[in-house]
């Protein structure tokens, strides 16, 4: 259940969203989609598989979208950032 949430939110939501705007960046002379993700994809982190899963498939997402986008004048970057110390990282 929190596995397909969280797919579902993360991985889902961001393929969703670049669908619908993909046709109208085409459409422009040039495009920009920005992807978040987490340096947790690239080094894991305990507790947080599906979490960690997510933001991988999204990085993996994000170099397919700007090969097959790129000869459309469309950028597209992934954004990671670091662990953020908040109450649900604690025990990280």
């Amino acid at each position: 259940e929190l596995w397909d949430r969280v797919m579902n939110i993360n991985v889902k939501g961001t393929w969703l969203i670049s669908k619908t705007c993909v046709p109208h960046l085409k459409q422009s002379a040039a495009g920009k989609i920005i992807n978040v993700a987490s340096d947790t994809a690239l080094w894991g982190a305990p507790n947080l598989m599906a979490y960690v899963a997510s933001k991988g498939a999204i990085v993996a997402m994000t170099r397919s979208m700007a090969r097959e986008l790129g000869q459309s004048n469309i950028c597209v970057n992934t954004l990671s950032s670091g662990l953020t110390l908040v109450e649900a990282t604690e025990y990280v």
